[in-house]
């Protein structure tokens, strides 16, 4: 759904306002419906939420489409964003710097995704396959780096929580 939808969303170009607000509005209920179980979630579990892959790829899309961040106005989205980054903050301890640059499954099943490419270029293909362990310490790394990021490069409307 999640790829559908970046795909989608690309494909507004020339179309009108009504259509790419529709798409974001269903963006936001998506990553809205992706955040509601991260409320029952304690602890490290957090890092087997099943729901991370698809909030990383789509918030890997966002970094890439800075503009589409601010048409996302809805205070109770950024309250999902803030509880899943402070719970990411909370259960990892240590990025595993062996593998900082290695493709994560989500990533190799999206090799090639042009809307994604800048992301996704940045990443090392092939090579020696990241452990589970792993691959969710650097999922839940790259998902607080998006928030470093739209924390210090976004050019949002003051959000108030």
């Amino acid at each position: 759904m999640v790829v559908i939808t970046i795909f989608m969303f690309n494909q507004t170009e020339g179309k009108s306002v009504e259509v790419k607000k529709v798409l974001s509005e269903y963006i936001t209920g998506f990553l809205n419906a992706l955040f509601v179980p991260l409320y029952t979630v304690t602890g490290e579990s957090v890092l087997d939420y099943f729901g991370l892959p698809a909030v990383k790829v789509l918030l890997s899309w966002l970094k890439c489409e800075p503009n589409v961040v601010n048409m996302l106005n809805r205070p109770h989205l950024w309250r999902g964003i803030c509880k899943l980054l402070n719970s990411l903050r909370a259960s990892y301890s240590v990025t595993p710097i062996n593998s900082i640059n290695s493709a994560l499954p989500e990533d190799n099943d999206l090799r090639g995704f042009l809307p994604l490419e800048p992301v996704l270029s940045t990443l090392k293909f092939g090579g020696e396959k990241v452990s589970e362990d792993a691959a969710k310490k650097l999922r839940a790394f790259r998902i607080i780096k998006f928030g470093e990021w739209l924390a210090s490069n976004c050019e949002c409307k003051p959000i108030y929580i």
